[in-house]
C-alpha cells in the first residue's frame, strides 16, 4: 500500500472492482458495500482518531460478528 487510505476508501475500492473487474451483479455488489459499511461503522463508532485496515485485529472483527 503506497499510502494510508481509510477504510470507507478501501470499501469503495473493492466494491468497484467487484462491479467492474469481476463483473458481479449489483445486488451482490450492493450487499458487499451494505456488509462492510455497517463494520466499517461499527470498527470507527468509539474512535476519536481514522481506523486504519492495520489497526483492525481478530477480536474487533468477533466483536462486531457478535453485535450482528
Amino acid at each position: 500500500m503506497s499510502r494510508n487510505r481509510s477504510l470507507s476508501e478501501l470499501v469503495e475500492e473493492f466494491t468497484g472492482h467487484l462491479r467492474h473487474e469481476r463483473r458481479l451483479s449489483e445486488h451482490t455488489v450492493v450487499a458487499y458495500e451494505r456488509d462492510l459499511t455497517q463494520l466499517v461503522c461499527f470498527l470507527t463508532e468509539a474512535r476519536d482518531a481514522p481506523l486504519r485496515l492495520q489497526d483492525v485485529d481478530k477480536h474487533q472483527l468477533r466483536l462486531w460478528l457478535g453485535a450482528l
